[in-house]
């Protein structure tokens, strides 16, 4: 950037670039475009497990239902209950927020090195935070929401049979 300087300052009729400095743009616009890549994959793969809560939810539910009743007839409260199912759905999306969270994270740094290393350049590896913050608030408030109606829906059936 000095050299460049320079001799922009001594050869004013010239317009001096250094080729390294638009590799490095081109670079992270190209990072930029696979990062919004990654968060598309890693929120469609968080929709996934979105659903699949919502089926384990439903089957964790179903399953219990000898359990739910028990506990109804042992005097637990229905949003007691409510709370023990929603907090077994909370476990399950956290722990694949988790792992969409380290997914992008990988992949981020895997691409900036094979990038780095295809166009001869030191990869230079920064976080986004904001691609990790949009998959941590949908994986941990979508799974909420899910579980509190599907929770509640089948846990009035149960407890109405029994």
């Amino acid at each position: 950037d000095l050299l460049i300087s320079d001799l922009s300052q001594s050869f004013k009729e010239y317009t001096f670039t250094s080729p390294l400095q638009e590799i490095g743009r081109s670079v992270d616009d190209v990072m930029n475009y696979v990062t919004s890549i990654a968060l598309l994959f890693s929120s469609i793969a968080l929709v996934i497990s979105v659903l699949l809560l919502a089926l384990i939810s439903y089957l964790n539910t179903i399953e219990s239902a000898n359990e739910i009743k028990l506990l109804n007839h042992l005097g637990h409260s229905n949003k007691t209950i409510k709370e023990y199912a929603v907090s077994h759905s909370l476990v399950l999306s956290l722990i694949s927020t988790l792992m969409a969270v380290v997914e992008l994270f990988i992949f981020q740094i895997l691409i900036s090195l094979v990038l780095g290393s295809y166009l001869g350049i030191p990869a230079s590896f920064s976080i986004k935070i904001f691609p990790f913050v949009i998959v941590i608030i949908v994986g941990v408030a979508l799974p909420i929401v899910i579980s509190r109606i599907i929770s509640g829906i089948f846990l009035k059936k149960v407890i109405k049979e029994s």
